[in-house]
């Protein structure tokens, strides 16, 4: 049996491993280091300021964790996030010091983590466990990692409520516009979207009118109908742009574009021309 078999909490027991991360400024999610450490009794790391976001997972034992907004007692099966900018102290406990796992990342989908608590609990602890999988590696470390980093913002921010984003933009309305202009060569139901995103659809259309001035059918015509014109002036016939815009019935697409337009489609087609 080795050193493994033999720690009850899976993980080697080693003082402090620092796993080498090498900045690839990847621009969505960027981890910039990952490690493992068992403390000594009452070890303090701080007063420290971080310039990204940093998790400590607790794998046993427990400590203190102290920023502006307070002091926690964090033990195992929990983390606790540090800001980045932000002044910390955290403290393994006397009699029982900590044994965590620490991950750091930058990017544009850390973003999403302002909102988050301090402390928070983790009842799958292979989310950090499987980073260390990363020490193994000689090419693509990083983009396993970083993987993992994205399954982590996606357990610690899935069960949030979608509301009002940074941008000011509320995130149903993101995910559907975003939905409706890559899919725009499908049938398009507002009920079967409102559905996906577990609200009411006369609620997202609502949403839709204070975003862009129009409900959310009026989008996917307006999306289908730009999309239209686009095709037609680079030659495309009007029966291949009614089906590459997602119309089985050419008559129904036609209706549709001189009601938009004001003009059939074969009027774009001569304006080509």
């Amino acid at each position: 049996m080795n050193d493994a078999q033999n720690n009850s909490t899976g993980f080697l027991p080693k003082t402090r491993y620092d796993i080498q991360i090498a900045d690839r400024s990847f621009i969505d999610l960027n981890p910039t280091q990952l490690g493992e450490e068992e403390c000594e009794p009452h070890h303090r790391f701080g007063p420290y300021v971080r310039d990204c976001y940093l998790f400590h997972y607790i794998i046993a034992g427990q400590g203190t964790y102290e920023c502006r907004r307070g002091s926690y007692q964090v033990t195992a099966g929990q983390c606790f996030m540090i800001h980045p900018g932000e002044i910390t102290v955290y403290t393994a406990d006397e009699a029982e010091p900590w044994h965590y796992i620490w991950v750091g990342m930058t990017g544009r989908l850390t973003k999403q983590l302002g909102s988050l608590p301090d402390v928070m609990e983790i009842s799958d602890r292979s989310l950090f466990s499987s980073m260390l999988e990363c020490q193994n590696m000689t090419a693509n470390r990083e983009l396993f990692l970083m993987g993992k980093c994205c399954q982590l913002i996606s357990a610690l921010c899935g069960g949030q409520d979608l509301s009002e984003s940074k941008d000011g933009q509320n995130e149903y309305v993101k995910y559907a516009a975003n939905y409706i202009n890559q899919n725009y060569m499908k049938r398009l139901s507002v009920e079967r979207l409102a559905d996906d995103l577990h609200i009411n659809r006369r609620y997202l259309s609502r949403l839709f009118e204070r975003e862009y001035g129009m409900t959310v059918k009026e989008y996917i015509t307006d999306v289908k109908m730009r999309h239209a014109e686009a095709f037609l002036r680079a030659g495309s016939s009007v029966s291949d742009t009614a089906a590459l815009c997602g119309y089985g019935d050419v008559f129904n697409f036609s209706r549709m574009y001189k009601k938009y337009y004001g003009f059939p489609p074969s009027g774009t087609v001569r304006d080509a021309r």
